[in-house]
């Protein structure tokens, strides 16, 4: 998971559940060589509750995105990436606190699904 900004805690909790069904999670906070995230395999997903992310760095997200086989995007903005197998387009709101709600709601579906395929 590459993303702009949301709770460090959130995605910490949702990493150790993955963890323990078998499921390591890595999170990437800014951009690395993509030859190295080459190397990851799984589903990769971009997060950015505004796309300020894709507007200010559009060029390394487009590479980000264009590395991985499944790439999913979580974000408001209309704009979109290369290669995104599965755009999920959030509601544009004025708090984060919403985001934020949001955000779990989605690492608890994401869950849910992984709790299904450890079962």
């Amino acid at each position: 998971m590459y993303w702009a900004a949301f709770p460090l805690a959130l995605s910490l909790s949702f990493a150790e559940d993955a963890c323990v069904l078998g499921y390591p999670v890595y999170f990437h906070q800014g951009f690395e060589n993509c030859e190295t995230l080459k190397s990851q395999e799984g589903v990769h997903a971009l997060i950015t509750f505004s796309g300020r992310w894709i507007e200010s760095a559009y060029d390394a997200c487009a590479t980000i995105s264009r590395c991985h086989e499944r790439f999913f995007l979580i974000t408001s903005s209309d704009r979109t990436l290369p290669n995104v197998m599965e755009k999920i387009r959030l509601p544009r709101l004025c708090s984060n606190e919403y985001m934020n709600v949001l955000y779990l709601l989605f690492l608890d579906l994401v869950l849910l699904e992984l709790l299904r395929l450890a079962g």
